[in-house]
């Protein structure tokens, strides 16, 4: 070891150190600082018979401050490098390659500082949102009218109105949560989008169907609802459900497609079910009944 109060040889030494001291970058990012600190310690011999003068001391010093600035954009570049070949082996095994994963698909998420907006901005971007769905929502009140008299003539319907409407919104936000899910995480590629999208719909068959019968067990289990109005409120429970599957399951990619944030669409799947679940259960209680 060497011991001097030269302030140049230890502006040096201390840059060493701390160059040194950041080894958890991988391989790549160790080689690198290795490079660096043969470099420095080559400078500190060179001048230890020298006295250093002030222009040499902040010529070191600039030195040494653009070397961990490289350093420092060398080793972002890498994670940023890093980063995409994750998302590129992801996407080669949803497309049904044969690669080798060695990394936590649940860890891949865009790493960084959290940008908290403006509240104002927030505010507005939020508020905008929620206004145009409450305006969107109170459309219904025009459908009930429109069947007042059916509703009026069995108004077992109306008692499971809410079960039929909160089950559209329930199915369509499962469905539309996971696929933000999946375009968060990069697992939804261009290309194997339209293979999930036909999954969902073989999905949202076999929900309404199976919701369908606890749906029938239950209004049947209600007492004083006549045969043909709980075969109404099935019928339509099955369509709503698959409908909110389907939709739900698209809603988020045509987001994507338009630019739009595809967290919103977890809000605006469930006032179109709102309004569709309404228009759906008067639709089939004309026909049936």
């Amino acid at each position: 070891a060497i011991h001097t109060s030269d302030p140049v040889l230890m502006i040096k030494s201390d840059s060493a150190r701390s160059l040194s001291s950041n080894n958890s970058f991988g391989s790549t990012n160790s080689l690198l600082d290795s490079k660096i600190n043969m470099r420095l310690r080559r400078f500190a011999s060179n001048d230890l018979e020298n006295n250093g003068t002030s222009q040499e001391f902040a010529e070191l010093a600039n030195r040494n401050a653009e070397l961990e600035m490289l350093v420092h954009d060398l080793k972002k570049m890498l994670d940023i490098s890093r980063h995409r070949e994750k998302k590129i082996l992801l996407a080669l095994d949803a497309n049904g390659g044969k690669v080798n994963l060695d990394f936590d698909r649940d860890d891949l998420l865009d790493e960084g500082k959290f940008e908290d907006p403006s509240f104002v901005n927030n505010m507005i971007d939020r508020g905008s949102w929620l206004i145009g769905l409450l305006v969107f929502q109170s459309f219904s009140s025009f459908i009930l009218a429109y069947n007042e008299k059916m509703l009026q003539t069995h108004p077992a319907i109306i008692y499971f109105l809410t079960m039929l409407v909160g089950a559209g919104g329930n199915a369509g936000n499962q469905a539309t949560v996971r696929v933000i899910r999946e375009l968060a995480l990069g697992r939804l590629p261009d290309g194997s989008k339209l293979k999930f999208v036909l999954r969902e719909v073989c999905m949202g068959f076999a929900l309404s169907i199976i919701v369908g019968i606890f749906g029938y067990v239950r209004v049947y289990l209600n007492g004083g609802v006549t045969v043909m109005e709980t075969v109404t409120v099935t019928i339509a429970l099955m369509m709503i459900v698959f409908i909110s599957i389907v939709v739900g399951a698209l809603l988020p990619i045509l987001f994507q497609v338009m630019n739009l944030d595809p967290a919103n669409s977890s809000t605006t799947i469930q006032v179109i079910m709102d309004i569709s679940g309404v228009m759906i259960t008067c639709f089939a209680a004309a026909l049936i009944l």
